[in-house]
């Protein structure tokens, strides 16, 4: 079996400079939202879950990628409206959506030196095998 989870926010520089977007328009609590998905839960918890459930040779390793957007930045503001919060930004108002977007055009300006690679994002990748019956 494979399985793959994010690590922390803070491994994962685009979706951190989106949550440091969110806190600079004002939006904290949505900010906070955003650690859903990464915070979930460390390697070493991850494998003894694994292992608890009966799982045999269970390994955890930490895999680094760029995260690489071919829209560029562009491209990388709008994949913002598709995280775990991408709802509540759809319903702010207009004006402050642009906000947001100009917020973090500027961070990711600062963070890609190509225009298109925005950061790299760490992941837990899990292997494990199950025993036959």
């Amino acid at each position: 079996m494979i399985a793959s989870t994010w690590r922390s926010l803070a491994e994962c520089q685009y979706f951190c400079r989106v949550r440091d977007a969110l806190v600079a328009v004002g939006e904290a609590d949505l900010a906070e939202k955003l650690h859903a998905p990464f915070d979930h839960m460390p390697a070493v918890e991850l494998r003894e879950h694994f292992s608890a459930a009966g799982f045999e040779n269970v390994q955890v390793d930490h895999h680094t990628l760029e995260f690489t957007v071919p829209g560029g930045i562009a491209q990388a503001i709008a994949t913002a409206w598709s995280t775990v919060v991408g709802t509540e930004l759809a319903a702010m108002p207009e004006g402050k959506q642009a906000g947001l977007r100009a917020a973090l055009a500027g961070m990711l300006r600062e963070l890609s030196n190509d225009g298109r690679t925005m950061g790299k994002t760490v992941s837990n990748v899990l292997t494990a095998t199950r025993p036959t019956r």
